[in-house]
């Protein structure tokens, strides 16, 4: 009898062990799998990233996010055109905006079905493939999931940013006076001074990046260079300047009971769909937002060496980081494209 019970205390510790063993390499396959699952394929290097790691090495993992990237795409009046290509990634558990501006005529390659790979611009995708086709095209530049894609007119720009300020505008510094006239006749004349700029004249400075006859006096040409790469930099500065002073933190009353509302009336004039939830996550919690929340960076471009088309720039990709103060533009170049790639998306997601 004593043998028996023997053989059963051993037999009930061997399956207690082998229990315990089976349960660990479960545990220890669904963690792989689970970091497996968090890697993200950076184009076109082809190296593989997983952003927990980065957040390890700065002690401040960060436990939860809410994030949603939303590409925008502005075109002019005739809804056509693309002029102003950029995406919106918001962490809404982490407040954390950022804003990547692309030139529109930069040179990029896409599968269109079964007819193989296309080479064009974002501009030319747009125009010929619409929104929709267009988001899946900037996703793949920096493989940031893009989860919503939108287009709208130059003038559902200028009453989105009329309805936020009820006419009087956003205050920014221009890095230069402007005197000229856009491609399509558009009088843009604008001081080197700190200023309020309403809708209309708002979309003037965002978009206006050449003259019509390429000639430009001795202040424009310290600036404007004849290429996309400085209007992106005003635009993302002046974005910066719209969502920080109009969009986020302590807003007044009157903004806060309409802030949907004036979303969902611009949103009625786009053609393509937003992110999940989009406004009313960030009606939700704009208060929650500062200053520091949002950071504004543009993609350099420059011509290929065929001078024919304009290519992301330099074999470290030109990713910039800019902010605006007292009329100049503040830049800070990335220079490991590969780095700077995992610092974005680690703070993405």
């Amino acid at each position: 009898m004593d043998n028996l019970r023997r053989a059963v205390v051993v037999i009930s510790i061997i399956v207690l062990i082998g229990a315990g063993v089976i349960g660990f390499l479960f545990a220890l396959d669904n963690i792989v799998n689970e970091k497996q699952d968090s890697v993200i394929d950076l184009n076109p290097t082809d190296e593989k990233y997983d952003p927990s790691n980065s957040h390890q090495e700065g002690g401040s993992k960060t436990e939860k996010s809410d994030v949603s990237t939303t590409l925008f795409i502005m075109t002019d009046s005739t809804g056509k055109n693309a002029e102003l290509a950029f995406t919106a990634t918001v962490d809404y558990a982490n407040y954390n905006i950022n804003l990547i501006f692309y030139p529109v005529d930069v040179s990029v390659s896409s599968k269109i079905g079964d007819q193989g790979w296309e080479l064009a611009s974002i501009a030319e995708f747009y125009s010929r493939y619409g929104i929709e086709k267009t988001g899946s095209v900037v996703s793949g530049i920096l493989s940031i999931p893009v989860s919503g894609a939108v287009s709208f007119t130059s003038d559902a720009a200028a009453d989105l940013i009329d309805s936020f300020t009820k006419g009087a505008g956003v205050s920014y510094f221009p890095p230069c006076k402007i005197n000229a006239k856009t491609p399509d006749g558009t009088s843009v004349s604008i001081s080197k001074s700190k200023a309020s700029f309403n809708g209309t004249n708002a979309v003037k400075l965002v978009t206006f990046y050449r003259t019509d006859d390429n000639i430009y006096d001795a202040d424009m040409v310290k600036f404007y260079d004849g290429t996309r790469v400085p209007q992106n930099k005003v635009a993302a500065t002046f974005i910066d300047s719209f969502v920080t002073q109009r969009l986020i933190g302590e807003i007044d009353s009157y903004y806060k009971d309409s802030y949907v509302q004036f979303f969902k009336t611009f949103l009625s004039k786009c053609k393509g769909s937003p992110g999940s939830s989009f406004p009313e996550k960030l009606a939700a919690s704009e208060k929650n937002f500062d200053l520091t929340s949002v950071n504004a960076y543009v993609v350099k471009s420059v011509l290929d060496p065929t001078a024919t088309m304009y290519v992301f720039g330099g074999s470290d990709g030109g990713l910039i980081k800019v902010d605006a103060e007292s009329g100049s533009i503040n830049e800070s170049f990335m220079s490991s494209k590969v780095d700077a790639y995992k610092k974005l998306l680690a703070s993405f997601y």
